[in-house]
């Protein structure tokens, strides 16, 4: 399902045991509630190939003690038609995945494994583009 519930690293060599325990702390089975909500969120959006990531200057959720609390806290975005017009134009100097800050009305839902291969956390629905522009640095702040 795309979580890591626990980690361990195995050294193998010639004299490796061929069983190797792990135990795993029942805590970090805890699933985040599911929710969906709506709002205005602002953040950095990389589009490009296999790609539609927003990573909000505020993360969505305190996921401490769930399965997810190590993830990183991505948005997997799609567009309401004609939403996605106010992003296109942006100046990214041809870079292939470029990084735009973005504010946006969205409906979100998660968390959960969402996109490309699972690997977002959220699925993020833009309705509304109000600000898109390249990147610079303390965007967030």
């Amino acid at each position: 399902m795309g979580r890591k519930i626990a980690q361990r690293v195995v050294k193998i060599t010639p004299t490796t045991d061929s069983v190797v325990d792990f135990t795993i702390d029942t805590r970090a089975c805890r699933n985040a509630r599911l929710r969906s909500w709506e709002g205005e969120f602002r953040g950095h959006y990389i589009p490009g190939f296999e790609s539609s990531d927003f990573e909000p200057c505020t993360p969505f959720a305190d996921l401490r003690g769930t399965t997810y609390e190590y993830e990183r806290q991505v948005a997997w975005v799609a567009f309401k038609p004609h939403a996605a017009d106010h992003v296109k134009p942006v100046e990214t100097g041809g870079e292939q995945y470029p990084r735009i800050y973005v504010r946006w009305r969205a409906n979100v839902l998660g968390p959960g494994s969402y996109g490309h291969m699972g690997n977002a956390l959220y699925r993020m629905m833009v309705y509304e583009v109000l600000e898109a522009r390249r990147a610079r640095e303390g965007d967030c702040r």
